[in-house]
């Protein structure tokens, strides 16, 4: 079993490299291999879920990597094969006929490995290995078209990233000072949630700009619509829940007792909720609007994260944020798939150009349905259980009379009905406005028609089979000590229901208010984006401002040698320009006397004194002015404080 964990992560990163060459040639055998090994990770990743392993640590000696199977990381771990398997099953269709499909490939294996690598980590030094592997991999993603947009958003995204791991590992040294221990499974022993605080800040920075929490997230609107398809997908429905999962490690192990804790978890995720719901009413291309909506949800699963830390081992909020997880990656899946459906039959995204595009196309009409459904938290999907759940937490809290809980629950409902909102925008006109369009260059084939089928069985069928449901709460639960719901937990009491028809009613509301009574004019949507970016008038000019700082740092430091020795050669080793110099005249003088001992009247003992230092004093000058000497008299410093310590 442990050699079975092993080559679930590093096969798919094996085979990248044999792939990459084997397929340059031939875009058929790319992109077989690329499926089969998808298909291969993911039998493996099922397998320890089947013989309910989740036992002993498997321990890769060579690296010092630790890996587990089970938990909501082997959750995961089935689902993010799984979702792979659906995106390479629907990248030949988008990629047919364009270059660099190897190289997409290439990252698209190495990144399914160091996202296996992070959901099946038994440390979080591995995790964060495998964490930063994956980050940097999938840059080349957001790069892939290597247009100006895509390479900006490269640019940030890589930004981002890379800051968010330099904090995420500052956060594992003071962790790991403090416990002694990165083990996931110890520390829960060694937790001591006051002093852990500044720690779990760091990690919660990390993991937080892979998650695109507010204000994080800058990296998340600009990625999406520049990423082909299939990796928007990805993106979205995996990616993100890597951040999402290392904030549930903290919060379950660490910080569960932490009230600033969840406060801080539950103020962002109300915050993010908004970010990405309001801006997503006003955009008009259907990649942009998904994206701002996967920001809006991650404040949904941020909410019900901090919910987890304040019911503690109350099962409510633990499983609606698994579930909602769940129904997120699945929902997202479909939608960024039909999204890929609609470029590669109508080459555009924009909204005012697909009116009637839906008509005539049934299954991708029940797709959209399904994701769109899910995601708005309608009855009998599974976005609904997850939304009913969390709800339900905050809730409770509201019904003790904390104010922050009663505006969290109608942020939250709030929230849910600009979903359905900027959903239907997406909707209504591609299904139900306009003539049937017949501008289409292309029908999708068989494989790339049936990628997102299986997440669209999956939306339903997990709120409606309640075993289906109990066994997924019953994995992602496991080993947090929290016993899933009874299956017949009243998901459809009033009170359930009429939570979901507030957002409904808000939804529409907005829908026919702002959409269509503000934004809809002479057959068109019109796109409002907004004078103030985070991005430029905030972290913009803090970078400039610190990178100044650091240049005028650094160039203290290097030209620091080289001013002490300028003073040094001026107080030590003046040179004798003057033959009124006192030196001269010593000099001078000695030479005298020495002549007059020795009965001579010439002067050429004076004159070869007075060469002699001048020749060394300008000798020593240049070496001492050399570079390579300060490096040299550096290394005898260090050397000396070794030596001193040794000793010591």
């Amino acid at each position: 079993m442990i050699y079975l964990i092993l080559i679930t992560i590093f096969l798919p990163m094996l085979a990248a490299p044999a792939i990459y060459f084997t397929g340059k040639k031939n875009n058929s055998v790319l992109h077989g291999a690329s499926i089969a090994v998808c298909f291969c990770t993911l039998c493996l990743s099922v397998l320890p879920l089947l013989l309910h392993w989740t036992g002993d640590t498997a321990d890769c000696n060579l690296l010092g990597l630790h890996f587990t199977a089970g938990g909501l990381g082997g959750l995961y771990s089935v689902i993010t094969a799984l979702l792979w398997t659906l995106a390479a099953m629907f990248a030949p269709r988008y990629f047919h006929g364009k270059i660099s499909t190897p190289r997409y490939i290439f990252f698209f294996l190495i990144t399914l490995g160091a996202t296996m690598g992070v959901f099946l980590a038994a440390d979080l030094m591995t995790l964060f290995l495998f964490f930063e592997i994956m980050s940097l991999a999938s840059c080349a993603w957001v790069a892939h078209e290597e247009t100006k947009k895509a390479l900006e958003a490269t640019k940030t995204y890589l930004t981002i990233s890379v800051t968010g791991g330099l904090v995420l590992l500052m956060g594992l040294f003071l962790l790991y000072h403090q416990t002694g221990t990165l083990m996931i499974r110890e520390l829960s022993a060694a937790a001591d949630p006051d002093a852990l605080l500044p720690a779990c800040l760091c990690l919660l920075f990390g993991f937080g700009t892979k998650a695109g929490i507010f204000p994080l997230h800058i990296w998340l609107p600009k990625a999406h619509p520049e990423a082909p398809a299939p990796a928007s997908a990805l993106l979205s429905g995996v990616l993100t829940k890597t951040g999402c999962y290392g904030a549930i490690l903290v919060t379950l192990r660490l910080m569960s007792g932490s009230a600033v804790w969840n406060h801080i978890l539950l103020i962002l995720g109300m915050i993010t909720m908004l970010t990405g719901a309001i801006p997503a009413l006003f955009a008009t291309q259907i990649k942009r609007i998904l994206a701002l909506s996967s920001l809006s949800q991650i404040g949904f699963i941020f909410t019900g994260i901090a919910m987890i830390g304040f019911a503690g081992e109350k099962s409510v909020a633990a499983q609606g944020t698994i579930l909602y997880m769940v129904n997120h990656s699945l929902a997202k899946t479909v939608l960024f798939l039909f999204a890929g459906a609609v470029y590669c039959t109508a080459h555009t995204l924009e909204l005012n150009d697909l009116h009637g595009w839906g008509k005539g196309r049934p299954l991708l009409h029940v797709c959209f349905l399904s994701g769109a459904l899910s995601l708005a938290g309608t009855p009998l999907f599974c976005g609904y259980l997850g939304k009913t759940l969390i709800h339900e937490a905050i809730a409770e809290y509201a019904a003790e009379g904390g104010a922050l809980f009663h505006v969290a629950e109608w942020v939250f409902l709030f929230a849910g009905g600009l979903t359905l909102a900027y959903l239907l925008k997406i909707y209504i006109p591609l299904f139900h406005m306009g003539e049937k369009q017949s501008h289409t260059e292309g029908k999708l084939r068989p494989l790339a028609a049936a990628a997102p089928i299986p997440c669209v069985i999956f939306l339903p069928l997990i709120a409606t089979v309640p075993a289906l449901c109990r066994s997924i709460a019953t994995v992602g639960l496991s080993g947090t000590g929290i016993v899933p719901l009874a299956a017949d937990f009243a998901y459809y009491s009033f009170h359930n229901l009429t939570g979901i028809g507030i957002s409904f009613a808000v939804g529409i509301a907005v829908y026919l208010g702002i959409i269509q009574g503000l934004l809809y004019r002479n057959g068109k949507y019109r796109t409002v984006t907004s004078p103030v970016s985070m991005e430029k008038t905030v972290y913009v000019p803090i970078c400039k401002a610190l990178k100044w700082i650091l240049i005028l740092l650094c160039r203290i430091v290097c030209d620091l040698p080289a001013i002490l020795l300028w003073l040094f050669r001026k107080a030590a080793l003046r040179p004798l320009d003057s033959p009124h110099d006192r030196r001269h005249k010593f000099l001078k003088r000695l030479g005298d006397a020495y002549d007059r001992i020795r009965g001579k009247s010439t002067r050429d003992s004076a004159d070869l004194l007075i060469d002699t230092y001048t020749t060394i004093q300008d000798t020593t000058g240049k070496i001492l002015s050399n570079f390579s000497f300060a490096l040299l008299m550096t290394c005898l410093g260090v050397c000396i404080i070794l030596i001193f310590l040794l000793v010591k």
